[in-house]
């Protein structure tokens, strides 16, 4: 799939939202999709790592609804690892 049917596939749903709900939508899901692909590369925050880091990593993880039972493994495991 190149990028040109990519974005034949997606016009009709940026144009449905646009349509119903204005940009506001559109920004939201943006973001929503932006920082849910973010927390999927953003290594899990450590002992050494710092409070800035963290609050970032917080914040991306909710916008990107990558929270529970959607968490990331590297989360759960330094979870399990405090556990023990």
């Amino acid at each position: 799939m190149d990028l040109s049917s990519l974005a034949a596939l997606l016009g009709p749903l940026a144009d449905i939202l646009n349509s119903q709900t204005g940009t506001f939508a559109l920004v939201v899901t943006a973001l929503g999709g932006l920082c849910a692909l973010v927390a999927a590369f953003l290594p899990a925050p450590d002992e050494k790592s710092g409070r800035a880091y963290r609050a970032v990593y917080t914040v991306v993880n909710w916008i990107g609804c990558n929270v529970g039972k959607a968490a990331n493994a590297d989360d759960v495991v330094a979870r399990q690892r405090k556990l023990q």
